[in-house]
């Protein structure tokens, strides 16, 4: 009686951990878009007196020189955060190559300044292990560049904001970490244990560069925000510092994809009365896209360079390896670089065409063109919000639609207002996806494939992020109904609520079919002559397992040289083994690779039931 309600106990604590679990898979999501909704709110109130005509217009007479110097910081820091690895790389004693070192770490860096600092990680993490670090080496890189990171922005804010208090007295406290760091350093002791661990300390000489370079990244993160502000404001450049890092700080404690919202309503809290708000907008508009999407589009280019020369050697080892790297880059990069494609369509059916540009379109396009092209330029848009899930999930059909999508958005942009930078953009990501189509492998049907709640989250933030900026920009239009069935070449307000109404429409269908599914699994009969080459192998072995193979449940996959065999069955997305592959161990190893590649094409979960102990 006792095992029994034991048992029970345990059962209850197993259901409870799984509620749990799932709680905490909403409830994150759900804190993250409450943050938002709030620096959102904020960003409302300080742009209520403003037009949105006064920060596009900013943001087209920014002089070439101060957005020359805004590239410039901005290229300095990409470069000091490649060197974190460099230097952490030559800590460890390995002697990888400069040019791999310098490529994994931008485009991590590209990719975890847009997203999250776990994805980047985990990216250098699987790269590095693959050119041949081993996994406490990888792991060890990763850890030094983290603790540089904290260590020059916690100096460099705790000193800064120390001497400029922009946000209470919190200057100090930042102070305590790095200056425990370097106690530890500075007494010389090279491992300390933490519980079952061992973590290595630097040497002081290894600290004065982390403090130094990190340091410097953050000097020229801010210096690039601050070049693009007006040289008129009157601001002066510590004190955009200390803003730039109060900031920041918020931002990541939000963990909020690049602080975004937080950031930008913290900026406009502490400097909107000194600068102007519309010139903050401006600037804060053109540092995200100098700072965040240009090194993503980069990355994005950089992985498609890599895939077209990994190509031209052929099936080589050489090229195989590349290809093994480029398969850890190319689908979150292009995932976010297609979701922010679609963020740029959507905000740009939110806001007014250039007159200018309308004017010309007059005399060369009807009527009916641009309202058509508005519409199915944000139709696009919020097709490639759905579809970036898809493109992270490797899933082939994805990868089409978005090309298709791409293609759309990039013919609607020149024929609803000449909006040409846009099309370049979209033109950008769509010459970079293209060569990749090798690594979206997985088979797709339009039907269902399960969103996480953190995507349903950014999906649902973009489009009221959109719906909000269209608000804005035609915040002082008067509503009437005639608006919805008001055609004119003027007519702006109208065409994005017509728009909408489009988005919204695409938004309902895909959530009703839930477009994207894996593919039905049509798997291969078992053929007369399978069984007899299974029944070989399974003579041939020394356990007698191999013998499951005959019965009718299984189902086989045999290797191309005939000599090993695995024997597995599908229960919804789950392909099971039973037992490790038959056959000599080399084969067996590559079969069980096979295996893998083969669920994970079918977008399945390869699962080894009862294996041996290697």
């Amino acid at each position: 009686m006792s095992a029994v309600s034991s048992e029970a106990v345990r059962s209850a604590a197993v259901r409870e951990r799984g509620t749990a679990v799932r709680w905490t898979r909403y409830l994150l999501p759900a804190a993250k878009a409450i943050i938002f909704l709030i620096a959102l709110r904020v960003i409302s109130g300080e742009l209520r007196q403003f037009h949105y005509r006064a920060v596009a217009a900013y943001v087209d007479a920014l002089p070439w020189p101060r957005l020359a110097l805004a590239i410039l910081c901005t290229a300095a820091s990409y470069l000091i955060l490649a060197s974190y690895d460099v230097l952490a790389i030559r800590d460890a004693g390995h002697p990888l190559p400069l040019r791999k070192t310098a490529f994994g770490s931008f485009v991590s860096y590209a990719v975890s300044n847009s997203m999250s600092n776990l994805v980047g990680g985990s990216l250098r993490y699987r790269l590095y292990t693959a050119w041949g670090l081993t996994p406490a080496e990888a792991a060890r890189v990763i850890a030094f560049g983290i603790v540089t990171f904290w260590l020059g922005f916690l100096s460099m804010a705790g000193v800064v904001l120390t001497a400029r208090p922009v946000i209470g007295a919190i200057g100090p406290m930042l102070l305590i970490v790095p200056a425990a760091y370097l106690t530890v350093v500075i007494a010389r002791r090279r491992h300390i244990a933490i519980g079952r661990w061992s973590v290595a300390i630097p040497s002081p000489a290894i600290a004065a560069l982390q403090l130094t370079l990190s340091s410097a990244d953050w000097i020229f993160a801010a210096g690039a925000f601050h070049a693009l502000l007006p040289a008129h404001s009157g601001i002066h450049p510590l004190t955009t510092l200390a803003v730039f890092l109060a900031a920041q700080l918020l931002g990541i404690v939000s963990t909020l994809p690049g602080g975004v919202g937080v950031f930008e309503a913290t900026v406009f809290a502490l400097l909107g009365a000194q600068a102007g708000t519309s010139v903050l907008a401006g600037a804060l508009l053109a540092y995200r896209a100098l700072y965040y999407l240009a090194p993503l589009a980069t990355a994005g280019i950089a992985v498609a360079v890599q895939e077209v020369a990994r190509r031209r050697q052929g099936l080589t080892r050489i090229g195989r390896g590349v290809a093994r790297t480029l398969s850890l880059f190319v689908p979150p990069v292009f995932s976010l670089a297609v979701f922010l494609a679609g963020v740029v369509l959507l905000a740009s059916g939110a806001t007014p065409t250039e007159a200018e540009r309308l004017h010309a379109l007059r005399a060369a396009v009807p009527l009916t063109l641009v309202e058509l092209a508005h519409l199915v330029g944000s139709m696009a848009g919020i097709g490639l919000l759905l579809l970036a899930r898809g493109v992270q999930r490797r899933l082939d059909g994805a990868w089409a639609l978005s090309s298709a999508l791409l293609l759309a958005g990039i013919v609607a942009s020149l024929a609803k207002g000449l909006d040409y930078e846009e099309a370049i953009l979209l033109a950008i990501t769509l010459a970079a996806l293209l060569p990749c189509r090798a690594y979206f492998y997985r088979k797709t049907a339009l039907l269902d494939e399960p969103f996480t709640p953190a995507w349903v989250m950014a999906i649902a933030l973009a489009g009221i992020s959109t719906l909000w900026l269209g608000f804005f920009a035609y915040r002082r239009i008067a509503y009437s109904h005639e608006l919805w069935w008001h055609f004119s070449f003027s007519g702006d307000a109208p065409r994005f609520l017509r728009a909408t109404i489009g988005v919204a429409a695409v938004a309902l269908v895909f959530s009703a079919r839930k477009l994207l599914r894996p593919a039905p699994r049509n798997l291969p009969a078992t053929s007369p002559a399978d069984v007899t080459c299974v029944e070989a192998i399974a003579r041939a072995a020394p356990a007698t397992v191999g013998f499951l193979a005959l019965l009718p449940d299984k189902t086989l996959l045999v290797n191309d040289e005939r000599t090993a065999f695995v024997m597995y069955g599908v229960q919804g997305r789950s392909w099971v083994s039973m037992g490790d592959p038959i056959g000599p161990p080399r084969a067996a190893r590559e079969l069980a690779w096979t295996f893998f590649e083969e669920a994970d094409r079918h977008n399945g979960w390869p699962v080894f039931y009862q294996v041996r102990r290697t």
